[in-house]
């Protein structure tokens, strides 16, 4: 018994002796090896962009503070005009950079990770939207697109229309010189929608051959590796 209270009283004199909160050092350190999600935030602020680059640090921090507390503000950017965000959650930013242009953000599930995906549309109701996509690792490095996408051909869209699309419809297509696609991700889902734009480039003649082909976008899913097609 005497010698269990002198092993008691030892014990007690020496957690006194600790400086304070040495007792939850061990459980600090664990925490700080663990790595927090990126959010869709943090990326707007500090993916490696030239499209961003129109829109300075300071402003898109400003830009995030107002729409925190429900309030859209419009920044000046190095183009003269103003740019504004449209939608924001911790894995999905939408910013409208110029009236022609906007930036997707998206995060995705990858290994153990996360993976940054990002689409660039120029366009309006005039001009054809065309969308550049590209990857990026949690530390904004570019990755090669080849690994999570592959864009689609004509063929893809004849078979996803359910009108089968005719010798001349797909003629039409090819003659163009090359086929403007918008790409859109779904905020709320690892998943993707691609549009065939290429109405603003076509005759009235062309529209009529094409047909279905360019009202029946194709539709992608996030399978943890890579943009998978669906239809």
């Amino acid at each position: 018994m005497r010698t269990l209270l002198i092993n008691l009283t030892l014990i007690a004199a020496t957690l006194l002796s600790l400086p304070a909160g040495a007792e939850n050092k061990g459980t600090q350190s664990e925490s700080k090896g663990a790595q927090p999600a990126l959010t869709a935030q943090e990326a707007f602020v500090n993916l490696p962009l030239p499209v961003l680059e129109i829109i300075n640090r300071s402003s898109r921090l400003d830009m995030l503070d107002y729409y925190a507390v429900d309030s859209i503000h419009p920044v000046p950017n190095a183009m003269g005009g103003l740019s504004a965000l449209v939608r924001v959650t911790p894995t999905y930013l939408k910013v409208r950079i110029t009236p022609v242009s906007t930036l997707q953000i998206k995060l995705l599930p990858y290994r153990d990770s996360q993976i940054i995906a990002t689409s660039y549309t120029v366009g309006d109701s005039i001009q054809a939207k065309d969308s550049e996509i590209n990857f990026f690792d949690t530390a904004f490095n570019r990755l090669d697109t080849s690994r999570f996408y592959q864009a689609p051909e004509i063929d893809d869209f004849a078979g996803a229309s359910k009108q089968k699309a005719s010798r001349d419809a797909r003629k039409a297509l090819q003659e163009i010189p090359f086929l403007p696609m918008e790409l859109r991700f779904f905020p709320d889902k690892g998943a993707m929608r691609v549009y065939l734009t290429a109405d603003k480039t076509l005759t009235e003649e062309e529209l009529k051959k094409v047909g279905n082909l360019l009202s029946t976008p194709l539709n992608y899913i996030w399978d943890g590796k890579k943009f998978k097609k669906i239809n």
